[in-house]
């Protein structure tokens, strides 16, 4: 191994003040916004598989037909990977002895806060104290990321693993001892464990800090560098081993995930951009990629300069989802907040430096204080009706819906399961995938498609009448040819093993 190199000296007493500042002000924006009963999107699916799990654990004491409910909800969704918030979900549960929906998204905000504190543990041993203190706050304050880590799921734990990953990286460099690498690579391998495209990013990092020891042709050969590299794949590359053979819906995905015809259209490059705009904005994003050549150090230099090409091959390889689905752009926000504070002037220990933190951090909030539609209960009446149509429909598991949220709020609250009904909308945005994406099909061969994956749909159910009156031929096929059951201002029920229809 290298001579050991003196680690960093202590946070001073000021940007310990700061760091607490910031810390408090990540949870005080956060907590007191998350609701009790979550509504969409907030209500994610990871909701419905950490209640299976609940439920796996009650056993017995859990009624036979929502056991069933549920065992069907999360049958027919893919996992894209292992379970880890969702059991950690579960825990919480069992620990209080019932669903607490509340806590479980009060402890995303929780990692999220984590992660920007490990963020600047990790960056001031690049930079200072004061630009890691400013990349913290980009990280916890920038606008979208306050709804964003509030939702129950994988994406605020990964970026705390991201983080905890950083930070051991940033120690190895510092002495890199056998410990030390297998500390990184455990960090890692949370990481990739929750989101695995959170190696685009990690790998890179962890070749930078090598590359400052070990030139890169041996480091690709190094032992502690397979050995770093087994250890951070070895379970994320078994559990694909088992899914992918056995789980067709997971190899949907993955070919969903990859369709590489995208490519070869601008509508592909300009959504990317524009989803980067609703989420890390184009000002912070572009700020980002100017600073980079000013980065002071080797390490960090090579590091941003890997990291930002690990973004560009993340948004190519995961390319539908990068411009269809804004928490892909997530996982980019340590690379974005490194880059940031990579400002040179902010490694002055004068007063711009050391107040930057703050100011930046106040004007991110006053960006982001607009209303947030994901802060909100949802409305008891909304619930009332998902828990009426439950009930009317025997909590089906063969129900064909079109409802808000891909039908989470609808499975959750009501207790039914069946295959979701695309808007129209969603038949356009999966046309480039072909195969793998959503058939545009007449809506009498779409509903024999789905009833055929149900074993025989039971009923259909709409509590997006906006979106049911945009589609004519849905709606004069339901009329015509199947019973209607019940009819409200918020949904329709239909009955669809008895034909003709009721006035």
């Amino acid at each position: 191994m290298a001579t050991a190199r003196r680690a960093s000296p202590r946070v001073g007493r000021w940007n310990l003040v700061v760091l607490i500042v910031l810390v408090l002000g990540s949870l005080a924006v956060r907590l007191p916004a998350i609701a009790p009963e979550p509504t969409c999107p907030p209500l994610t699916r990871e909701f419905l598989f950490a209640r299976a799990i609940y439920f796996d654990w009650l056993g017995d004491a859990v009624p036979a037909w929502r056991r069933n409910v549920s065992d069907a909800q999360t049958a027919r969704m893919t996992h894209p990977a292992p379970p880890v918030a969702e059991t950690v979900g579960a825990i919480i549960y069992k620990a209080a002895g019932r669903e607490t929906p509340r806590t479980a998204r009060a402890l995303s905000a929780i990692y999220w806060t984590v992660a920007g504190v490990c963020f600047f543990l990790a960056a001031r041993r690049w930079t200072s104290d004061a630009a890691a203190l400013t990349g913290a706050a980009v990280l916890l304050f920038l606008p979208w990321t306050l709804p964003e880590s509030r939702q129950f799921g994988a994406t605020p734990l990964a970026l705390m693993n991201m983080g905890l990953a950083l930070l051991t990286f940033a120690r190895y460099g510092e002495q890199p001892t056998r410990s030390r690498l297998v500390w990184s690579a455990l960090a890692t391998t949370a990481a990739i464990a929750v989101r695995p495209m959170t190696g685009f990013f990690l790998f890179p990092a962890f070749a930078a800090v090598r590359a400052e020891r070990v030139p890169i042709r041996r480091a690709l050969f190094d032992r502690d560098t397979w050995l770093f590299a087994a250890i951070a794949t070895l379970p994320t590359m078994l559990f694909y081993g088992w899914a992918l053979p056995t789980d067709p819906m997971m190899r949907t995905r993955v070919a969903t995930d990859l369709t590489y015809g995208l490519l070869f259209q601008a509508s592909f490059w300009r959504g990317w951009w524009a989803m980067i705009g609703t989420t890390i904005t184009i000002p912070v994003f572009v700020a980002a990629v100017l600073l980079v050549p000013f980065a002071r150090g080797r390490t960090l230099k090579t590091m941003l300069a890997a990291m930002w090409l690990g973004y560009v091959l993340y948004g190519i390889a995961f390319n539908f989802h990068t411009v269809t689905h804004p928490y892909y752009q997530a996982l980019a926000l340590p690379l974005i907040a490194l880059s940031i504070a990579s400002l040179g002037l902010l490694r002055s220990n004068g007063l711009l430096a050391r107040s930057t933190p703050l100011v930046l951090a106040a004007v991110l909030m006053l960006a982001g204080g607009r209303s947030d539609p994901m802060a909100e209960p949802q409305a008891a009446s909304e619930v009332a009706a998902y828990r009426a149509i439950g009930d009317l429909t025997g909590h089906s598991t063969r129900t064909v819906y079109m409802s808000e949220c891909w039908g989470d709020s609808l499975g959750y609250y009501g207790e039914v399961a069946g295959r979701p009904w695309p808007t129209v909308y969603e038949v356009q945005m999966y046309k480039p995938v072909g195969a793998h994406g959503v058939p545009d099909i007449t809506a009498d061969a779409r509903l024999q498609l789905a009833s055929g994956q149900l074993g025989g749909a039971e009923y259909f159910i709409s509590t997006d009448l906006a979106e049911l009156a945009r589609q004519p031929d849905l709606q004069r096929l339901l009329d015509e040819r199947y019973r209607l059951i019940a009819r409200t201002a918020t949904y329709v029920v239909y009955d669809l093993r008895r034909p003709g229809s009721v006035p």
